[in-house]
C-alpha cells in the first residue's frame, strides 16, 4: 500500500481507482463524469435538462446536489413522491383562500373575485361595493347608488322624464297652485309665484299666496277732493249733492243749480247758488221756506206804512186816504 503522498499513488478525484497492469484508471462515482483520461470527476448537473432528472416537468423544481439532485414542487402544488409528481393545491378549499367573496383556483395558484357591483381592494382579498354614481353617470340632477346599478332622480318640483335620466320642471300653475282668485299663477324654475290683480297686493301672512284688497282711500283719500269709495280691487271718487265729478274723475265741481234751472224754488222766490247746493229765498212780500212762498198780508200784520187805509195785494200792498185827503207822492202819506 502506497502512502497518499507517494508520487506513485493514484490521483482519482470523485472516482474509484481501478488498478491495471502497470497503471490504474479512475471510475467516476454516480452523478459525476470526467473528460478523456482525466483523473478528476466533476458533478453532473442533472437539473439542466428534463432528460437527466425525473422531477415533475410542469410544476416541479429540480435542485442540483453534489453527485445527485432533489425534487420539490412549486408554490401552490403538493407532492406525495418527493417531487416526482406535483399536484395542484386547491387553495380555495381552505378558508375560501382568504377571499371575502369569490375564490377562483388556478393551476398552482388562485385569485379572488368580487362579482357584480363590487371591486377588489388593493389587498387582493377584500371587496368594496362599487359606487356607480362616483363613476361617470348620465343623470341630469341626482344619482342614487344601488347594488349593481344606479337610478336617476330629480329634486323637488321636478319630475323624471321617460328616458330615466333627464328632469323636467313641474308646472305648478297647472297642478294645484295656491294662488287665490284675485291673483295669477306665474311659473318659475322650481317653484311659482302669485301675481295679484290691480288693486290687490300679496299678503305675507299667507305665504305670499293670498291677494288682499288695497284700500286706496286710506292713502291721500285716493286723490279724491271730496268722497272716496273703496271697492274690491279698485275705488272711485264721489261728490256730495250739488256737485259733479270733473273729467279727471277726482275733482268735484259745483253745479250752479240756479243758472242751470235745476233749482226747485217757488215762483215767488229767487235762487241763491251755494257750494255745494243752493238756497231758495222768498221774494219781498212773501214768506215761507223758499220752496213754498205765500203772500204776506202786510195790512193784517201791521207792517204797512199807510197813514189811513191799507189794501193787501199779492206780494205787496197799496195805501188810500179817507175822504177829504189826497195820497202823497210817496204812496203812503195822506
Amino acid at each position: 500500500m502506497l502512502d497518499v503522498s507517494d508520487p506513485r499513488a493514484h490521483r482519482c478525484v470523485n472516482a474509484d481507482c481501478v488498478n491495471t497492469p502497470g497503471s490504474y484508471s479512475c471510475v467516476c462515482h454516480d452523478g459525476f463524469a470526467k473528460e478523456g483520461d482525466s483523473h478528476t470527476c466533476t458533478d453532473i448537473d442533472e437539473c439542466r435538462s428534463l432528460n437527466t432528472n425525473d422531477c415533475d416537468p410542469l410544476h416541479g423544481i429540480c435542485t442540483n446536489t453534489p453527485g445527485s439532485y432533489n425534487c420539490s414542487c412549486q408554490t401552490g402544488c403538493y407532492t406525495t413522491d418527493n417531487g416526482r409528481t406535483c399536484e395542484d393545491l386547491n387553495e380555495c378549499m381552505t378558508g375560501n383562500g382568504g377571499c371575502e367573496r369569490l375564490c377562483v383556483n388556478t393551476k398552482g395558484s388562485y385569485y379572488c373575485q368580487c362579482g357584480v357591483a363590487y371591486v377588489l381592494t388593493e389587498d387582493g382579498h377584500s371587496c368594496e361595493e362599487l359606487d356607480e354614481c362616483a363613476a361617470e353617470h348620465v343623470c341630469e340632477q341626482m344619482c342614487v347608488d344601488k347594488v349593481g346599478y344606479y337610478d336617476c332622480s330629480c329634486g323637488d318640483l321636478f319630475t323624471l322624464n321617460l328616458d330615466g335620466t333627464t328632469c323636467e320642471h313641474i308646472n305648478e300653475c297647472e297642478n294645484g297652485h295656491k294662488c287665490d282668485e284675485h291673483g295669477d299663477c306665474v311659473n318659475t324654475e322650481g317653484s311659482y309665484e302669485c301675481s295679484c290683480h290691480p288693486g290687490y297686493k300679496l299678503d305675507k301672512d299667507h305665504g305670499k299666496r293670498h291677494c288682499r284688497n288695497i284700500d286706496e282711500c286710506a292713502i291721500d283719500n285716493g286723490n279724491c277732493t271730496h268722497l272716496c269709495v273703496d271697492t274690491p280691487g279698485s275705488f272711485y271718487c264721489a261728490c256730495p249733492l250739488g256737485m259733479v265729478l270733473d273729467k279727471d274723475m277726482c275733482t268735484c265741481l259745483d253745479i250752479d243749480e240756479c243758472t242751470e234751472n235745476l233749482a226747485k224754488c217757488s215762483v215767488n222766490a229767487y235762487c241763491n247758488n251755494t257750494s255745494p247746493g243752493y238756497d231758495c229765498i222768498c221774494n219781498t212780500g212773501y214768506s215761507g221756506d223758499g220752496i213754498m212762498c205765500g203772500d204776506m198780508d202786510e195790512c193784517l200784520l201791521g207792517v204797512d206804512r199807510c197813514n189811513h187805509n191799507c189794501h193787501n195785494t199779492p206780494g205787496s200792498y197799496t195805501c188810500s186816504c179817507r175822504q177829504g185827503y189826497l195820497l202823497g207822492p210817496d204812496g203812503h202819506t195822506c
